[in-house]
């Protein structure tokens, strides 16, 4: 029985999965230090099976990073065989750099020009924009995902957002809400113009960095489409102030090449972007 802080936010299962058919699954998980939620996706018909997704209230990374032991431990489901697996960092530091300007030898470098000294660089790569994503994860994280998931793939959660956001023939603006992060991501057309991650703690901060962006970039707020994703609910105060100074917001959609099953409508659209969104 699963109480207290181990209690999922959302449990989803198919009344088809099987634990009997694992190896013909496809687990993805995605991480941060306030947040553990996955998915087991039949690679077959790629339908999502199982889903449960836990967010913890406590600020305090340490305790969240023992919380994550403690839900990998317990959870059956993520101790079986499966044909691929997937673990998706968020909310972690990062940095692009063009591809035609990279050497892997100085990615440290790079990396410490935008915030100081890491050693435990990790690189993703967005094919669509020629772009290098360089980030960093706490090595007591990193160390303990690798330990109990030893065969998944990490990949950061901002290589997935700019690949998959969809692209229009015009200005186009995707913010992604997590818990303390406001990720801003800025198209012209299909080209990336933008992007960075603010650190937020109202709404008002949300409005300044938004419309800072808009101005920095020489575009009208009539002029642009701003999509909304993540932690923001329709009619809630970081909507509601959105909505009261930008002509264009609406909530994105999943950039989905995966069926969901009938119980996961419980879910909204905007919601585990980059979980649905993933290549499989």
């Amino acid at each position: 029985m699963e109480t207290g802080e181990n209690k999922p936010n959302i449990f989803i299962k198919s009344k088809n999965f099987n634990t009997a058919h694992s190896e013909q699954h496809i687990l993805s998980i995605v991480v941060s230090y306030y947040e553990f939620t996955f998915t087991i996706i039949d690679e077959k018909t790629k339908k999502h099976m199982f889903f449960k997704s836990f967010q913890f209230k406590s600020n305090d990374r340490k305790k969240n990073i023992k919380q994550i032991k403690k839900i990998i431990e317990s959870e059956e489901v993520l101790k079986l065989d499966y044909v691929k697996s997937y673990t998706i960092f968020k909310e972690f530091q990062s940095t692009l750099v063009p591809q035609e300007l990279y050497d892997n030898e100085n990615k440290n470098e790079y990396y410490k020009f935008n915030f100081g000294v890491e050693n435990n660089i990790m690189t993703d790569q967005v094919v669509s924009q020629n772009l290098i994503v360089l980030y960093s994860v706490a090595s007591d994280l990193k160390n303990l995902l690798q330990s109990l998931l030893p065969n998944s793939i990490f990949l950061s959660q901002e290589s997935i957002l700019i690949e998959k956001y969809p692209k229009k023939n015009t200005f186009t603006a995707h913010a992604y809400f997590s818990k303390k992060n406001l990720n801003l991501t800025v198209f012209d057309k299909d080209k990336l113009i933008f992007n960075n991650q603010f650190i937020y703690f109202n709404e008002e901060d949300i409005l300044f960095f938004v419309l800072f962006c808009f101005e920095q970039l020489k575009i009208s707020n009539t002029d642009i489409i701003l999509k909304l994703y993540g932690d923001i609910s329709n009619g809630d105060s970081k909507h509601k102030i959105l909505f009261d100074y930008i002509k264009n917001v609406e909530f994105g959609k999943r950039n989905i090449k995966t069926d969901l099953s009938i119980e996961f409508n419980q879910i909204s659209d905007h919601n585990f972007f980059e979980l649905f969104s993933l290549d499989i």
